[in-house]
């Protein structure tokens, strides 16, 4: 059992007592940690405290230097390709939107500079071989608080609860008031913010008071517009408690689509995240996008070849409907075992089809299908038919790490399990905050079933 005794410290390990916890030991533990989050904020949903794994998992540093580079190198790729959105025809066409959404984003190019992706989370995985990259396999960016700040919030747990010797031989990347300096790029601590939301339940936005000045929650369907003399528009955004300033979004993206176009304009000026990188960035074509563009950016000078060699081996290889090798692709169903088929607009694991889990006719069929919805839907199709739209990604044979967790029956002592993790890479604009990671059993690793969270900390290398 890897442990904070025998865990190698150039490696990935779960940091656990030693030895292991009883029953009656695990437990308390658990109800410290729950105890803790709900003392910091007692709105916090009980179900979202349980997901938390009470000890701590160690991530080398050698790791972390790895992840801020495909952190830089990732945010000069985007920066590059949203800001060229406009100027070269097949990045609209890797991605297309709405007209509404068109008019929407073009006239955002003119009212709001795009210097910053804002909050994203590129979801990591850990290869099978012990000295192979580390692996994008696609970029969270609609609900730009989750993950951020339960596990920051667990940090102050464990800088409670940790034992003299950890305390001493590991360091936690990030407090929550390195989290509040970066959010306060964001937003105007002078203005209230209001927090976007609908059928979300929310997770982390439950601690959006924490960190910046919020005022309250309101409901899109109360937004309207009224005359403003300094607006470029000639109006500004309102509900019926008054004029809002900031918004930190918490919609999904047919919920902003659905709002009307003036509203929805009016709103880009003023949220969080930018609606470019909510509509652009989140989308899983972004990757293959990214992938397929790493040439044309190095010779436009946004990236450097370093830069680039960097996002080649740090990127899950992802390919377009459209595209030659997609084409390729799709002709060699007997390869099927190498990819995987995951919707673009999806989240938590929702439609990913592992090609080695169905039979050949079953995976081409399959390919087909989705290949023919692709061609028969216009450029600029409902985001209702947007569920068609799906990439190809290559399958990367994932390490299993050991793990203590819950166990089945309540009154056992923890288990001891080999899971696999996916981590999810905190950034926020050009800052690489910290990872944050989960594990589950299954290889579409989320928490949704039987998953956990993990609070990470890196040994601390000054004597």
């Amino acid at each position: 059992m890897d442990s904070n005794i025998d865990g190698a410290l150039n490696d990935f390990f779960h940091v656990v007592p030693n030895p292991l916890p009883t029953a009656s030991e695990y437990k308390a533990h658990i109800r410290r940690v729950r105890n803790s989050l709900l003392t910091s904020n007692p709105q916090l949903d009980e179900r979202y405290c349980s997901l938390i794994n009470p000890y701590t998992f160690h991530t080398p540093p050698a790791r972390i230097t790895e992840l801020k580079q495909l952190q830089s190198a990732l945010h000069a790729a985007l920066l590059a390709i949203i800001n060229n959105w406009w100027t070269i025809p097949r990045y609209q066409e890797a991605i297309p939107v709405t007209p509404k959404v068109e008019r929407v984003l073009r006239a955002l190019d003119i009212r709001r500079p795009y210097t910053g992706v804002g909050c994203y989370r590129p979801d990591i995985l850990i290869p099978r071989e012990h000295d192979g990259p580390l692996q994008i396999c696609e970029i969270n960016s609609r609900f730009m608080f989750n993950s951020y700040l339960i596990l920051l919030f667990t940090g102050e747990y464990f800088d409670y609860n940790a034992s003299e010797e950890d305390l001493r031989r590991f360091k936690k990347q990030n407090t929550v008031q390195d989290v509040k300096s970066a959010f306060s790029q964001l937003f105007d601590p002078t203005k209230p913010v209001v927090l976007l939301k609908a059928r979300e339940r929310g997770w982390d936005a439950h601690f959006l008071p924490y960190i910046c000045n919020t005022s309250r929650t309101v409901d899109p369907k109360s937004l309207r517009l009224v005359p403003c003399s300094s607006s470029p528009s000639g109006y500004t955004l309102a509900d019926d408690i008054g004029i809002i300033e900031q918004v930190a979004l918490e919609l999904h993206q047919d919920e902003l689509d659905a709002l009307d176009e003036q509203i929805l304009l009016e709103l880009g000026a003023i949220c969080y995240n930018d609606l470019r990188t909510v509509f652009l960035v989140h989308d899983k074509r972004m990757l293959g996008l990214i992938f397929q563009e790493l040439d044309n950016l190095v010779a436009s000078g946004a990236l450097s070849g370093e830069q680039a060699a960097v996002l080649r081996r740090g990127i899950a290889e992802t390919h377009i409907p459209g595209t030659e090798s997609f084409q390729k692709i799709a002709n060699e169903p007997y390869n099927k075992d190498m990819w995987l088929i995951k919707p673009c607009l999806s989240g938590g694991g929702d439609g990913i089809v592992l090609g080695k889990n169905v039979d050949q006719e079953t995976w081409k069929t399959l390919v087909n299908s989705k290949l023919d919805d692709h061609h028969n839907l216009s450029a600029y199709q409902s985001k209702a038919s947007s569920q068609s739209h799906f990439i190809i990604q290559r399958y990367l044979h994932q390490r299993r790490l050991t793990f203590l967790t819950k166990p089945e029956n309540a009154e056992d002592p923890p288990q001891i399990v080999n899971w696999l993790t996916v981590g999810g890479m905190m950034c926020l604009n050009d800052i690489f905050l910290k990872p944050g990671w989960r594990t589950s059993p299954s290889e579409i690793t989320n928490t949704s079933s039987c998953g956990e969270l993990l609070y990470s900390v890196t040994i601390n290398e000054e004597p």
